[in-house]
């Protein structure tokens, strides 16, 4: 009897083992998919020719010669050129994921290493007269410490805190940014280039007066300007991107020159002695820039829209003036603050 059962027992326990070994499915490795070797002609809208190569899985750029530019050691590149205004420049994303954007110049010049970690990194080039083009970028992480680089790479200001606008100026021997934070609606302050806050993040419209001494808002009840700080709060004076400034113009002027060189003679005798002309298509893969957009109520002259208003904050109904409704007295476009528009970040 002892027998019989311990042999239904071990019966039992093989159909278990044979059960579970016929349900067990095989586990899948995961496949990553890799690029193959490869070298793709590139063209810019700015006429620069250039090959998008890729080494082992990982991309780089070499010249039209065949000189590596960048290495091969990056899981992107793309090529963002500004036309008229500066060389165009190279993006990179590194491998690992935890790390971010670096940028090399036209000739293969590292401007922005990797290994500064900036999550993302925006090119600034409206405002080349003024300040000269920078960069601005955010470190570590998406609402990381925001800060602006020259257009060598050198770091310039670094905020200890983030800001989702930073903007530039100079103005009456005076160099400043105006920052801006959006939680619900847009606020914004002024900071020197020390980091000194000269205006709180807390107004929805800034404005410098024309003679260089005070920041203002418009008191819209009672329709007047209201002083919130001065300019000689302001430490840091135009030394602070005085290098900048002629190293753009620097640029913007060799750029130009070289541009129309390489427009000039864009086609190549053939053995026949006619000329061959190589149209490729062009290849643009997509960066985040600031560009500004027109307020669509206003057509970007920041007064108010309503026609009998016309910027005035009031108007007649027969003999008797009234406050006009839209911009409650101000004379401001309501939509955009009087600003005219806004920046955003798009992708190019």
């Amino acid at each position: 009897m002892k027998q019989t059962l311990l042999i239904m027992v071990l019966a039992l326990g093989m159909c278990s083992i044979n059960g579970n070994a016929q349900t067990k499915k095989p586990v899948r490795k995961a496949t990553v998919s890799v690029p193959k070797d490869s070298r793709e002609y590139q063209v810019g809208k700015d006429g620069f020719e250039w090959y998008k190569v890729c080494n082992n899985g990982k991309w780089g750029a070499e010249d039209r010669s065949g000189k590596l530019l960048v290495p091969c050691e990056y899981k992107e590149i793309s090529y963002y050129d500004f036309l008229e205004t500066i060389p165009g420049i190279f993006f990179v994303k590194p491998i690992s994921d935890n790390l971010g954007t670096g940028v090399y110049s036209q000739t293969g010049k590292c401007i922005i290493p990797i290994t500064r970690n900036y999550h993302f990194v925006l090119i600034q080039s409206w405002n080349t007269k003024e300040v000269g083009a920078c960069f601005q970028y955010c470190k570590n992480s998406e609402k990381g410490n925001t800060g602006i680089c020259d257009i060598s790479g050198k770091e310039i200001f670094e905020a200890q805190c983030h800001y989702d606008d930073i903007q530039p100026h100079y103005k009456k021997g005076k160099f400043y940014y105006e920052v801006g934070i959006c939680e619900s609606e847009w606020r914004h302050g002024i900071i020197d280039g020390n980091g000194h806050i000269i205006v709180p993040l807390q107004y929805e419209k800034l404005s410098a007066s024309e003679t260089g001494e005070y920041f203002y808002i418009w008191d819209r009840e009672n329709k007047k300007d209201i002083i919130v700080g001065r300019f000689c709060d302001i430490v840091t004076n135009e030394n602070v991107l005085a290098d900048n400034i002629r190293m753009t113009a620097s640029l913007s002027s060799s750029y130009s020159n070289s541009s129309s060189s390489s427009n000039g003679s864009s086609s190549s005798a053939n053995s026949n002695g006619g000329t061959t002309t190589v149209v490729v298509e062009h290849h643009h893969d997509p960066i985040p820039v600031q560009e500004w957009q027109q307020c669509p109520a206003c057509y970007g002259s920041g007064q108010c829209p309503y026609v009998k208003c016309g910027g005035s904050g009031w108007y007649y109904i027969g003999d008797r003036a009234t406050t006009c409704s839209m911009c409650h007295g101000s004379g401001k476009c309501s939509t955009c603050a009087g600003k005219g528009g806004h920046y955003v970040t798009v992708y190019r």
